[in-house]
């Protein structure tokens, strides 16, 4: 969970306003749920990280609540069934 620290008019976040990362892409990018809209792969450099590293510019966010980590692989097995496993 991340609350906003500074407005982001663009995104119309004001401070304190709450929003989802997911998805960790890498280099800061990851999937957010941003006021009942979802953002893939979207740029968050802007946040700050509890132990005060992450933020590289704009820095208006702060993860308030470490979410749980869980890494997930898709396959498509050779009669055409799609399965979905949690790699440990």
């Amino acid at each position: 969970m991340v609350t906003i620290t500074a407005a982001m008019p663009q995104l119309a976040l004001k401070v304190s306003d709450t929003i989802f990362r997911y998805s960790y892409q890498g280099e800061g990018f990851a999937d957010f749920w941003i006021k009942g809209r979802w953002y893939k792969e979207f740029d968050g450099s802007f946040i700050t990280e509890q132990d005060g590293n992450g933020c590289s510019k704009n820095c208006s966010g702060e993860v308030t609540k470490v979410g749980r980590k869980e890494e997930w692989s898709n396959v498509r097995l050779q009669d055409g069934r799609e399965a979905w496993f949690r790699d440990n």
